[in-house]
């Protein structure tokens, strides 16, 4: 007989035994499906137990059933209670990062039946987080963060053509607000270029050329004619990016998997032999043409060309920055996008309206001058920093840096303090918490925030910006464990 055969027979000699009272449902055996966080689906394990048991008694059944040495204790194990189909999760690497819904249970009283409604036996019901380590923690102990596995991309890559619904669900989600549980961390933690860009945008000082505004002029008189079809309005609008990009040309381009993105500004890195897209654009001839939102798609061309072949090195080396334009009629709305773990994406603007009208008196096409101004000083700072950009051959923590905000110092006393990330704090992508070390092995937090009020205790800070950064505060306090 096999051990999964007796443990279901002692389970029904105990439920022999059970006591319970009249009116009350006698216990009954039952399968849990349950994973080691960060393992494949093939390594996922059942357990059989009456549901009259608690977490308890479910954690000391996992230790057993994964012989976990003598160094695990059952009371140690993380419960995580999950709800993934084997469907889903076929063929993917699960961890508790990339599932949205989860709840962690603590009580170890509490009975594994009240934690499901029904426990579907073709789903992973539980995720398993194994403790950490015993010995002191050093920088090789933390868990690295890493980009999407090659088949999580590919499977992206194959439903990013229509199914929008099914792709953005995990493990396969972009961090794009739609629907809005899909939120990642602001892209302008992880590179200046945004931040700088929402300044120039609201700055009415910014310094303009005079020929400028005849351009926008022009332009918005393009943007607002009735074109027959896309391509049309994109063939009418492109000589004014042209001009506004220093002379660079948008073209469309096809993917290595057979995509074509409406069109993109290319900058050669001559040195890693690799092309990235500062910019690049999604168009509709008209607000509900094609039925699609250009502001979802453009996000999906983004995804799509950084996650090619052709770009690794620039991948493994940079979050990848790029700037998205999302055209739709006369109206235009910019993104901005990063390459975290996975695709970030957030509006830097509402949907502009490209076009004059008589309550404004010309004020609006000034406004939209200082706007595409303020687009092209971001371009040129993505050029410079695409042909300029490295390959980051160093020492792993180096590495890894690519994922975290490119803010890394602070000061005091004015002497300047240089750390290193480590790790973030909390799962939730919008919590702006890390963990870090500075040059001389001392471990703070790093917080990133738009209150006065940091939240951290007064008596461990060490540096708090005294106005914000491009529009986020940096506060740094002593670590505490």
């Amino acid at each position: 007989m096999s051990a999964d055969s007796n443990s279901i027979e002692l389970a029904k000699s105990r439920l022999s035994t059970e006591k319970y009272y009249p009116g009350q449902e006698a216990p009954a055996v039952i399968t849990i499906w349950c994973l080691i966080n960060e393992d494949p689906l093939e390594a996922a394990f059942p357990v059989d137990i009456l549901d009259s048991k608690t977490i308890g008694h479910l954690k000391d059944a996992i230790r057993n059933k994964i012989n976990a040495p003598d160094t695990v204790k059952a009371k140690n194990l993380e419960i995580w209670k999950v709800n993934v189909p084997f469907e889903e999760a076929e063929g993917n690497v699960i961890t508790l990062d990339n599932i949205e819904v989860k709840r962690k249970l603590i009580i170890p009283a509490t009975k594994i039946c009240s934690g499901f409604d029904n426990i579907a036996e073709t789903n992973i019901n539980f995720i398993i987080k194994l403790p950490a380590a015993t010995k002191p923690a050093t920088t090789e102990d933390y868990v690295s963060p890493k980009l999407e596995s090659n088949d999580v991309v590919s499977k992206r890559q194959r439903l990013l053509q229509g199914n929008w619904v099914k792709c953005n669900k995990n493990p396969l989600k972009i961090y794009n607000l739609r629907p809005p549980e899909c939120s990642g961390p602001p892209v302008s933690l992880f590179h200046p270029v945004f931040g700088q860009f929402l300044i120039d945008y609201r700055n009415h000082s910014l310094s303009i050329p005079a020929e400028r505004y005849m351009q926008v002029q022009d332009f918005c008189n393009r943007a607002g004619q009735i074109y027959k079809n896309e391509g049309f309005r994109q063939k009418a609008l492109r000589p004014f990016f042209t001009s506004l990009f220093d002379g660079i040309q948008p073209i469309s381009i096809v993917t290595n998997n057979g995509s074509i993105d409406d069109d993109v500004l290319l900058t050669d890195n001559v040195v890693l032999g690799e092309k990235a897209v500062p910019i690049l654009w999604e168009y509709k001839n008209e607000i509900g043409a094609g039925g699609k939102d250009p502001s979802i798609q453009g996000g999906c061309g983004y995804a799509k060309y950084w996650a090619q072949s052709q770009t690794i090195k620039i991948r493994n080396s940079s979050c990848c920055p790029s700037i998205i334009l999302a055209i739709a009629g006369p109206w235009i709305c910019v993104l901005g996008a990063v390459y975290l773990e996975k695709p970030v994406v957030e509006p830097l603007t509402d949907f502009i309206l490209m076009l004059d009208h008589p309550e404004d008196d010309g004020k609006r096409i000034d406004e939209l001058t200082i706007f595409f101004e303020s687009l092209r000083l971001a371009f040129r700072t993505l050029n410079n920093y695409y042909k300029n950009l490295r390959e980051l051959d160093e020492t792993d923590a180096e590495k890894i840096q690519r994922f975290f905000p490119y803010r890394n110092q602070y000061q005091v006393d004015g002497d300047e303090i240089k750390f290193t990330y480590l790790y973030k704090l909390a799962e939730e992508p919008t919590n702006l918490t890390w963990k870090a070390e500075t040059v001389n092995r001392k471990i703070v937090i790093v917080k990133f925030t738009k209150k006065s009020n940091h939240g951290l205790d007064e008596n461990t800070l060490l540096y708090a910006d005294d106005e914000s950064f491009k529009g986020w505060r940096m506060v740094i306090s002593e670590f505490k464990a």
